[in-house]
């Protein structure tokens, strides 16, 4: 027995800092989650299946077009802020112009395929290109945030920021003002206050505005991977909701938009798991050591992420009628057949973020292009046939198929091939 307690008090007092920023952070964002689950029930009930299709739309279009019109420079903006902060000035000014040419590819993209990106009117495209534009400098200051180190911090804006939202989808909700153009000129103002004080805090000059050629073009090749990889990744996550749009309306895109939504929001517990644990991973730079290290990682998120889909597999009824104040075989099934992909997809969070930890992107371009690939085809197939469960099944089929070739690649096969040049070099060196 005291040789048991000894034990616990070891381990605690040797991860005790890390305990304490786990579970800081862990709890402003599940905060984060619990809000948005709860906001998002009021926001559903009041606007309907079909208004809150276009809403999950207007979010997908905003989330999709910041991934492929930033070049990846997000994810280069951790690696300067952290290793290279001399270079911020001239990485945010670069930035202003990157986006700059996108707002006009927005815009021209909003009104000509106005029959796909259908805004209901010309205020909410106007809304959109103004949110577009503050929400991606909100990522570069996200970026420079992770960078710095101050995670800690962007949590602390978010979940403010959050309350704040929370508050006013109360009281709009309360007075019957709730709409989606209200809702997306609240977002702009929220992003605009997260680039503000996020600005504030990395001490950056904006003027003078400077352009580097060489620096950009250094920019585009370090990105190029990582630029792909997002784009996958985002399409694999949200293009099930536009081609429901191609097939059927905004009513089918609500009605499987509450699976989407709720799966989302586990995922970011399921991420805050997996980024807490990655430091303690790459504190050596042996490849076999860091598999070994993080099959213990996974089996945590595989046991924690299926504890929260058993509860959320029967609780989905209420779920869906909490939403919309009435019931949906449809949109019941949908989620629990997102709940399965869920499970699955935790898994390869934590194997995409080892990917890119140890410069592995041309084994994720290719898991995630045929992952993405896959899911178009069967839903291109089935969907017409089957309706929208039809996109649930393809999700789930392919979140499993990627976790699984990942952890066979990871596991395995790069395993296998680092031990092999291992042994190799040992013989060299004899």
């Amino acid at each position: 027995m005291k040789d048991w307690k000894l034990k616990v008090e070891h381990y605690f007092l040797r991860y005790e800092n890390l305990l304490k920023i786990f579970s800081a952070n862990f709890l402003m964002r599940g905060s984060v989650v619990a809000i948005n689950l709860g906001t998002g029930i009021l926001m559903r009930r009041e606007l309907g299946e079909a208004n809150s299709g276009l809403f999950g739309l207007f979010i997908g279009s905003l989330v999709l077009f910041a991934t492929m019109l930033n070049f990846g420079f997000n994810g280069s903006a951790i690696y300067y802020a952290g290793k290279k902060p001399d270079k911020l000035q001239l990485y945010l000014t670069t930035n202003f112009i990157v986006t700059a040419v996108s707002i006009f590819v927005i815009a021209f993209s909003l009104f000509v395929f106005s029959f796909f990106f259908q805004f209901q009117s010309n205020w909410l495209r106007i809304i959109f290109i103004i949110c577009y534009a503050i929400y991606s400098f909100s990522l570069v200051y996200r970026s420079f945030l992770l960078g710095m180190g101050e995670n800690l911090y962007m949590q602390k804006i978010d979940l403010l920021s959050r309350i704040a939202y929370a508050f006013f989808m109360v009281f709009s909700y309360y007075f019957h003002c709730l709409s989606v153009l209200n809702i997306a000129i609240f977002m702009t103002l929220e992003y605009l206050v997260f680039t503000y004080l996020a600005h504030g805090k990395t001490e950056l000059k904006i003027w003078p505005l400077s352009w580097d050629k060489t620096f950009f073009k250094e920019n585009i090749l370090f990105n190029s991977k990582a630029y792909i990889a997002g784009i996958l990744y985002i399409l694999l996550l949200k293009a099930d909701q536009f081609i429901i749009k191609i097939f059927f309306n905004n009513h089918q895109v609500g009605v499987y938009g509450i699976g989407g939504t709720i799966v989302e929001n586990l995922f970011m517990i399921s991420h805050i798991i997996c980024v807490m644990y990655l430091p303690k991973l790459l504190e050596t730079d042996d490849f076999k050591i860091i598999i070994n290290k993080s099959k213990k990682i996974l089996g945590l998120i595989f046991i924690s992420s299926l504890a929260m889909a058993f509860v959320l597999y029967f609780l989905s009824p209420w779920l869906y009628l909490w939403y919309y104040k009435k019931p949906s075989i449809e949109g019941v099934s949908c989620l629990r057949v997102l709940l399965i992909g869920f499970v699955t997809f935790s898994l390869f969070l934590l194997n995409y973020l080892i990917y890119f930890s140890v410069r592995l992107k041309k084994s994720l371009l290719i898991i995630l292009g045929f992952g993405v690939g896959l899911n178009l085809i069967l839903n291109f197939m089935y969907l017409p046939k089957y309706g929208i469960i039809a996109s649930a099944w393809a999700s789930s089929i392919c979140y499993t198929l990627v976790a699984l070739l990942s952890i066979f690649d990871l596991y395995y096969l790069k395993k296998r091939n680092y031990i092999k040049k291992t042994l190799v070099l040992d013989e060299e060196r004899q």
